[in-house]
Parts: structure tokens; C-alpha cells; sequence
């Protein structure tokens, strides 16, 4: 209502436009019609990357509607997440796509992250209670969910969702994705297959549905379904249609990893190798492919091959970091436990902020079995930073098994040791103390 221009363009403080997106929004505003020209609504959707940390994990893209023409009956909805479309949809105004795209750093901290995702809950709680059935909401809150999470929760929020949605509205391919994801991280691996199956009946290229299919298909072992599903997302266009919130890594050096494990797991190490260089010289940053390489020459003893590859981590692409973490794991690899943690914690030293670090030096000790403190409080920093990591989980449950076992053991010789100490000499007299 304070606004007095004829055009509205909205960014947060954390958003961020590189040169070429400046100029490509430059052409776009002196393009705008002024309001004597038209009166049509319009709004313009921009991509909107959310940028990881660390890792050169990339970013998911997001679509926003960052560009309407201002008009008294378009207001915002929604607590979080607030849309801004629906009302100028809802009067006959058009949804016009951009080539802007804007790199959003507020996700970016993992602890940050976390603390916003937990007051984002708390405002969809409150949508939710008021619009029980409305799917924005609903997919928000499960989205939300998913990220802090709560699979469980998550997976009947967007089921919820599922059932209300119509289908022509833009969440429900992510929906599919979403309730995929959330579905795995319950191990209730044959109903996100089929949840996948029918999301593809709609979006037979969905990128994402694919991903996890190939996935799906390959822990049932079913390694010629798996490779059929990923090689048909590894040739989808890098700029085709995306769904909201899609990870575009996955089209491209995320989707090579994944197809990567299919042949590693289906005997054909050749290819897998190829895939993981693929993968390398899509993304360079993106740490996954050297490891998986470096595990592929570990496995085959192909030590000096793993030198090199840290070498070229280090000199060719000045990297220090990936190297070291690659040092790391072959000397773990060969159970060389002292050294490795030894590099992991300097890893960690350097980044404390990355998650990988972090996740190599709770598998270290792990693995090694002796100081379980230790290791519960590693996998336990990575849980903070990503709660729903699937290993981090499964080694916290080891960790704490074997804690409490050691407990139970110190108790007993405690108890052993005071029965003992309790007991009368054959001979009758007092225990002499001293």
C-alpha cells in the first residue's frame, strides 16, 4: 500500500544478483509496459537458487513470482512462505517466465538454517490450524517438515496434501518428489516406488522422480531398471522445465554419481569409473566424485592411482581441503585409524563449517571402536548440521549401543569388585586394609 510505482520488485537482504543477472533484469524493467500502455496484470517469475553450504553441493532452484504490477487488489498471503501469484491469477492476470535468476545465501549457515526452518514450522502451524485443507499450506508444512526431519510427520502431511491438491496446481509435481524422499527416509521403500510410478504417469521427465527411482531400482538390485532411469535424466536438457524447488545438480554431476553406483554395484567398473570423471568435469567443486573414485581405487588397491587423484585435487585445482579428506579416507580404508583421524581433524579445523569433514571423521572413529565419546559427539555435530542424514543415524544408534554396553560392563565389575571386597577372609578375621 506504500508502494507508488507502477511495477513491484521484491528482494530479501540475503539475495544476491551476479553481473549477468543484473543486466538481464536491467533488459527486463525497460521492457515493462508503462501503466498508460496496459493495465494488465502480470507477474514475473525469476529463478531463485538457494544457495548450500559447503561441499560444492550447489543449490536448489525455486521459482518466485519477484515482479508484479502493482494494483490495489493484489495482497500477499500466508504467514511463510507468502505467495503473491494466486491473487493475480485469481484475477485473470498472466504468469510470464524471466531468465533472472537470483542466488539466495540465507540457507546457507547449517545452525542458521535450522533455526529458520523451526520458525517456519511454527508459523505454518498456525496457516495450518486456520486453512486445515489448504494444499499450499499443507505442501509447505510437510515440505518443512521433511528438511527438519520429521519423515514421519512429513510423509502424512504430504499424503494429506496429495489428497486435496488439484492437479493442475504448480507444487504437485514437487509434491511427488517430496513424498518420494520422505517415504525412503522411513525405509517404506515399495510405496515410494510407487508413488514415484505415478508421479512419472504425469511427469514422465520429472528429473527428480527419475533420481530416485534409479535409486530405488538399484537397492532392489535391479541394476538394468536403475540404469534405464538414470540415463534417461542424465540426457534431459540442463535448461528444461524444473519443478519448484529441484536440485539441478541432479540432471547433470549428482545424477552421473548415482548412475556411477549402478555400475559400480552391478560389477562393471570401467563405466562407473567414467561416470565419476563425468561427473568431475561437469563439477569440479562438487566433492562427492573425487571420494567415490578415490573408494573405487581403494577397493581395486589402486593406491598410487588414489595419490595422484588427491594430487590433482590439490595442485590442479587448489583444493587442499578435498585432498586431504581423500588422504583421510584411504588411510582409513586400510584401517590406518591414527592417521586418519589425525587428517579428518584437520579438515575439520579448516572448515568447521562443512559437513563432509565432519562426516569422514565420524566414520573414522566409528570404524576404529575405541573412544565412542568421541565419536558420539562427531556424528552427533553432523546431525546438527543435517538431521536427516541416513548414515549419521544409523552410526549414532551403533555409538550408543556400544556406550551403553561399556556402562554396563564398568558397572559390573564395580559391583564385582564391592561383592568381593565384602567378603569374610576363609580364615575368619578382619580384612586388613592398608
Amino acid at each position: 500500500r506504500h508502494a507508488t510505482g507502477d511495477w513491484a520488485l521484491w528482494l530479501d537482504a540475503d539475495d544476491r544478483l551476479d553481473e549477468v543477472n543484473r543486466q538481464r533484469l536491467k533488459n527486463l524493467l525497460a521492457d515493462l509496459p508503462e501503466a498508460k500502455d496496459s493495465d494488465e496484470l502480470a507477474v514475473y517469475l525469476m529463478q531463485c537458487l538457494n544457495v548450500s553450504s559447503g561441499d560444492g553441493a550447489g543449490a536448489t532452484a525455486l521459482e518466485h513470482g519477484r515482479l508484479f504490477r502493482l494494483d490495489p487488489r493484489v495482497r500477499w498471503q500466508y504467514r511463510v512462505h507468502e505467495q503473491i501469484v494466486p491473487a493475480i491469477e485469481r484475477l485473470g492476470g498472466r504468469t510470464l517466465r524471466s531468465d533472472v535468476a537470483i542466488h539466495h545465501y540465507g540457507y546457507a549457515d547449517g545452525v542458521q538454517r535450522r533455526q529458520k526452518l523451526l520458525r517456519d514450522l511454527r508459523l505454518l502451524e498456525f496457516d495450518q490450524a486456520e486453512r486445515p485443507h489448504d494444499p499450499l499450506t499443507l505442501f509447505h508444512l510437510g515440505w518443512t517438515q521433511h528438511l527438519l526431519g520429521q519423515s514421519a510427520a512429513a510423509a502424512a502431511t504430504l499424503e494429506r496434501c496429495r489428497q486435496v491438491a488439484p492437479p493442475q496446481l504448480a507444487i504437485v509435481r514437487r509434491l511427488y518428489a517430496l513424498l518420494v524422499r520422505s517415504l525412503r527416509e522411513l525405509d517404506r521403500r515399495d510405496e515410494a516406488l510407487a508413488v514415484c510410478h505415478v508421479g512419472r504417469a504425469s511427469y514422465p521427465d520429472d528429473a527428480e522422480l527419475l533420481f530416485h527411482e534409479g535409486q530405488l531400482f538399484t537397492e532392489r538390485g535391479d541394476f538394468a531398471a536403475a540404469e534405464g532411469a538414470l540415463l534417461r535424466l542424465v540426457q534431459l536438457p540442463p535448461d528444461g522445465p524444473m519443478a519448484s524447488g529441484e536440485d539441478p545438480g541432479i540432471r547433470g554431476h549428482k545424477g552421473r554419481c548415482v548412475l556411477a553406483e549402478v555400475y559400480r554395484g552391478w560389477g562393471r567398473a570401467a563405466e562407473s569409473e567414467a561416470q565419476w570423471r563425468a561427473a568431475i568435469a561437469l563439477q569440479p567443486d562438487y566433492v562427492v566424485p573425487w571420494l567415490c573414485l578415490g573408494d573405487l581405487y581403494f577397493a581395486q588397491g589402486r593406491w598410487s592411482d588414489a595419490e595422484r587423484l588427491a594430487g590433482e585435487l590439490d595442485s590442479e585445482h587448489g583444493r587442499p581441503l578435498d585432498a586431504l579428506l581423500l588422504r583421510a579416507r584411504a588411510h582409513m580404508t586400510r584401517r590406518e585409524f591414527g592417521e586418519a583421524r589425525r587428517l579428518a581433524e584437520a579438515a575439520v579445523a579448516q572448515a568447521p563449517a562443512a559437513l563432509m569433514p565432519r562426516e569422514i571423521l565420524s566414520h573414522v572413529l566409528v570404524l576404529e571402536g575405541r573412544d565412542w565419546a568421541s565419536a558420539e559427539a562427531a556424528v552427533r555435530e553432523v546431525l546438527a548440521r543435517q538431521p536427516n542424514n541416513p548414515t549419521a543415524k544409523t552410526n549414532l544408534a551403533v555409538v550408543m549401543r556400544q556406550r551403553q554396553a561399556a556402562q554396563q560392563n564398568a558397572a559390573q565389575q564395580s559391583s564385582g569388585q564391592q561383592s568381593a571386597g565384602q567378603q569374610q577372609p576363609p580364615w575368619g578375621g578382619s580384612i586388613i586394609v592398608g
